[in-house]
This record gives C-alpha cells, sequence and structure tokens, in this order.
C-alpha cells in the first residue's frame, strides 16, 4: 500500500489495475483504484510520463468541464511529479544531443477522476452494450461540437461503464491526453513540433495507416468508434464463430497490411454479417452503421449516375448525427432490451 501526494492532496493505492507499464517501450502509464485520504472514496489514479509540449490532460478536463461535455469524469486531482528525478529527455547541452534526433522529453504526471468504471467487455447485454457506444459517442460530439476538442483516440480501453448507485450505467470516454484542439476555434494549447502517432493502431481509421499521410477528419473517429463496436461483438458478444473464424476475424485489427482493413471496411454490411452474431438486433446495428461507413472505402462507376448520391453517403459518416441516431434507435427497441445476453469471453485461434 502507498500513500501518493497530488498538489496536497493524498491517495492511498495498491497494486495497479494495468499491466502495459512492464513493456521496455512506451510511457509507463500505470491505472489504479485509489482511496481519497479525505473522503475516503473510491476513485481512478492514472500514473504516467506525459510527452512534454502537450497540453497536461487535466487542462482537457478542465476545458471539457467548462463546455458541460456529458460522459466524462471529474478531476480531483491532477500534476506533474515535483523534482528532477521526474523528467527525462532532455540535456543541458546542446552538443550532447543530434539535431535530428527523435527523443522526446517526458514528465512523470499524475490526475486522479472521480469514477471507478468497469471494462467495455463488461457488458451485462449487447442492448446495454450500445447504449456504452452512444454514451462515448455522445462525449465525443459534445467534445468537438462545444469545445472544439478531437479526442484522436478512440479504443476499447477508453470507453469504461461506470454504474452508479441507483442509477442506470453510463458509458465514459477517458484518456484524453493527446486530444487535438480545434485550431479554427483559436483555442490551440498544442504547440509541438512533432506529430507522434495518435491512436490505439488496431482501432485506426483505415484511410490512415496509408503510407501516404492524409488530412485526418472526424469521421476517422468516428471510424474508430465503429471498429471498437466490432471488436467487442467479436471477441465478446454471444456468436456461432469457431475459434478459428473469430481468429480471421481479429486479423483485421491487428494486421499491418492497410489493404486488409480497407476491404474490411469497404465490405459493409457483409463484415459483421458474417460474424454470426446471436443477437438479431445487435446485427441490425452493426450492419446499418457499416453500410454507411462503406460508403468511404468505395467509388461509383463512371459509367454510373448518381456520383451525387455517393458523395452524400460518405458524407454521413463525416458527422455525428448518423452514428448518434441509429445507435439511439436501437435503444427504443424494448424486445432487445429485456435480453439479458451478457458477455462472454470467447476463444480465438491467432493467424500468425
Amino acid at each position: 500500500l502507498w500513500k501518493v501526494c497530488i498538489r496536497n492532496r493524498f491517495f492511498f493505492v495498491s497494486r495497479p489495475l494495468t499491466r502495459n507499464h512492464h513493456s521496455p517501450l512506451g510511457r509507463g502509464t500505470r491505472c489504479f483504484v485509489a482511496v481519497d485520504c479525505d473522503t475516503m472514496e473510491l476513485c481512478a489514479l492514472k500514473d504516467t510520463w506525459r510527452v512534454a509540449g502537450y497540453q497536461r490532460e487535466g487542462e482537457v478536463y478542465q476545458w471539457l468541464h467548462k463546455n458541460s461535455v456529458r460522459n466524462i469524469g471529474n478531476i480531483l486531482a491532477e500534476g506533474d511529479v515535483a523534482g528532477s528525478l521526474h523528467s527525462c529527455g532532455s540535456f543541458d547541452s546542446n552538443w550532447k544531443l543530434p539535431s535530428d534526433s527523435t527523443i522526446r522529453k517526458h514528465i512523470h504526471y499524475r490526475i486522479v477522476l472521480d469514477v471507478v468504471g468497469e471494462p467495455l467487455s463488461a457488458f451485462k447485454s449487447t442492448w446495454e452494450l450500445n447504449k456504452m457506444m452512444l454514451d462515448a459517442v455522445e462525449a465525443h460530439h459534445d467534445a468537438v461540437v462545444k469545445a472544439g476538442i478531437h479526442h484522436h483516440d478512440i479504443s476499447e480501453r477508453n470507453i469504461i461503464i461506470v454504474r452508479p448507485n441507483n442509477a442506470p450505467p453510463i458509458g465514459y470516454l477517458i484518456d484524453w491526453e493527446f486530444s487535438k484542439y480545434d485550431e479554427d476555434g483559436g483555442r490551440v494549447y498544442e504547440k509541438t513540433v512533432f506529430n507522434p502517432p495518435r491512436s490505439t493502431f488496431q482501432f485506426m481509421a483505415a484511410r490512415l495507416l496509408s503510407p501516404d499521410p492524409v488530412p485526418r477528419t472526424l469521421g476517422d473517429d468516428l471510424e474508430s468508434f465503429m471498429l471498437v463496436y466490432l471488436w467487442i461483438a467479436a471477441l465478446y458478444a454471444p456468436n456461432n464463430m469457431n475459434a478459428v473464424e473469430r481468429g480471421q476475424v481479429l486479423e483485421m485489427f491487428d494486421s499491418r497490411n492497410p489493404v486488409f482493413r480497407r476491404s474490411c471496411m469497404s465490405s459493409g454490411h457483409t463484415t459483421p454479417y458474417n460474424y454470426r452474431l446471436r443477437s438479431t438486433f445487435l446485427r441490425a446495428i452493426l450492419m446499418k452503421l457499416m453500410h454507411a461507413f462503406s460508403f468511404r472505402y468505395s467509388a461509383p462507376l463512371e459509367w454510373m449516375d448518381n456520383a451525387e448520391e455517393h458523395y452524400q453517403n460518405a458524407q454521413k459518416v463525416e458527422t455525428h448525427d448518423f452514428m448518434i441516431q441509429a445507435l439511439q434507435e436501437g435503444l427504443r427497441n424494448e424486445e432487445w432490451k429485456a435480453i439479458a445476453d451478457h458477455a462472454e469471453e470467447q476463444k480465438w485461434t491467432d493467424q500468425g
């Protein structure tokens, strides 16, 4: 048991929930269930080495709350850890570091939120899964529209299920440290000369995997939500795939070949149809969404006269409206809501 101080507030923490900090790569991020020493209530503490030159995640949360963004946690404490031992990557003499070096300065940082959530894979029904996805997309919508902030790292780890006492569960969108401020709105906190990868690879939009840089759009974050929904459905929603078939499906998320993911996205509704999901309601939602996203990766044939219609279909997934409306439609289905088809962790065979 450790007692951690963050700007004159104290928290008890024990063993971290996460394991990725054991890797020699990355930023050593650890997440803990903590106890606030003042209130003795549970909270979540994130300990990481943030990249210098970016806004602190706490600053992002403050701006999000100032603009009334829904479905995000409240900050209890945040700040850099003091002392020379808690920063690395900087040098006193210029000659020690080549001018073309990609070494970046990192600063030890901690942030505490007032919610302790469950992973998205802990859904108690596929209807609830759909609700959690909707809540997270609504948080993203508010951040973009109200606060001018784009998350840029949508993944299954960054959507959590929060179960308040005596209240329905809520999907929270977390981990805003690599979010991008909307430059057109004049709220550019990010001042940096480098451009590191900004997304969890498994859920990056297919077009961003191209070797040639492409301008990032709102539709890319929405496609990441789509990929998270597909991944969770394939691995945890009850379905009739065997381990080999499930492994083949999951290969889309791990393959470094951009053609593979682009092909799956352009296949549209046939991609989730092949998952053989037991819930016809979940399958219908996924097929409807994937049909819309397929227009990002297909083009009308020259001899066809529906180029304008095709363009309008592709534009549907460049705003939140279509996705939110589709997810809301699913929530209105009382028959689906009554089914307790909880998550099942299912076996899969690695295709590597």
